[in-house]
């Protein structure tokens, strides 16, 4: 599916480590394993994921 990439969970924390210390705000682990889990639960709707995984890449041949 074109016009969707995913946002990587590693680069999230990064996001929003930043985006808390501007705000004074501890990034702590528990925020951590929640967005963890939240990125785990949506997956089965990041369907353009698997759209990905199934083309084929003809420009390899």
């Amino acid at each position: 599916m074109q016009g969707f990439d995913t946002f990587h969970i590693d680069k999230a924390f990064e996001v929003a480590e930043r985006m808390m210390q501007r705000r004074n705000i501890d990034f702590t682990s528990t925020d951590r394993l929640i967005m963890m889990k939240i990125f785990e639960d949506s997956a089965a709707f990041r369907i353009w994921e698997e759209a990905e995984q199934e083309t084929p890449n003809y420009a390899e041949d």
